[in-house]
């Protein structure tokens, strides 16, 4: 039978809670290292997130840059994005201040706000598509008439005096006469590609072999004289 004293108890009691405390320590280190690791790996994902968003809106924009028709509505453009990018960085800072969260706070700050203004930008690309392809298919094929004035009923006269001329002022369109195998035509000019055939519309009196065209200004409307 072992007789513990009171102060050989109390030397045990130390030496008990000495190695409950090295156990303990010796856990929380890899806590600690795990918990570095995880936040580690939690703000790199973060980050790519945001590079993500951030390619794709750049490539928005550049896009919608090169759709805008002038140059005052691409400095507006540019303007609007200064503004927009030192509004998100500032938002992004106010987001995640402080503490070992602060970067993934601040990068998926930056992503939200970024994917918001991708989708902003891509409504006004799709607006302007539509404008740029009315005004690609806007070149009229220019339509005959018998006057010598060359003018519509109704419309006010042209600026200038019509072009006396066999291919029109803008010269897209040329007035070829009749041949043996074929009437009076409307051409595409410097091609034989027919835009208009005037068989229909003339006869010797207009269209003769000594007739000349004379040409709008505009390119939309002839007469023969």
């Amino acid at each position: 039978m072992i007789k513990l004293t009171r102060a050989s108890c109390s030397f045990v009691t130390i030496r008990v809670i000495g190695v409950v405390m090295a156990v303990l320590f010796s856990l929380l280190v890899p806590v600690a290292q795990m918990h570095a690791q995880t936040q580690a790996a939690m703000n790199a994902e973060a980050w790519a997130d945001f590079k993500k968003a951030d390619a794709e809106l750049n490539k928005t924009y550049e896009a919608l840059l090169k759709k805008l028709p002038d140059a005052e509505s691409k400095e507006k453009l540019k303007q609007s994005q200064r503004a927009w990018l030192a509004f998100r960085d500032a938002e992004a800072e106010f987001e995640g201040r402080g503490g070992t969260m602060a970067p993934t706070l601040r990068y998926a700050t930056k992503t939200e706000l970024t994917q918001q203004r991708t989708k902003q930008l891509k409504s006004r690309l799709e607006e302007e598509a539509p404008n740029e392809k009315d005004a690609s298919t806007s070149s009229p094929t220019p339509t005959p008439t018998s006057s010598a004035s060359a003018q519509e009923p109704g419309k006010e006269p042209a600026a200038a005096a019509p072009t006396p001329d066999s291919i029109s002022p803008d010269k897209k369109w040329e007035y070829k006469p009749s041949t043996n195998d074929l009437g009076p035509q409307i051409v595409k000019a410097g091609t034989d590609e027919a835009a208009g055939d005037l068989s229909d519309d003339c006869d010797i009196s207009s269209c003769g072999d000594n007739a000349g065209v004379l040409w709008a200004p505009d390119s939309r409307r002839f007469a023969f004289s």
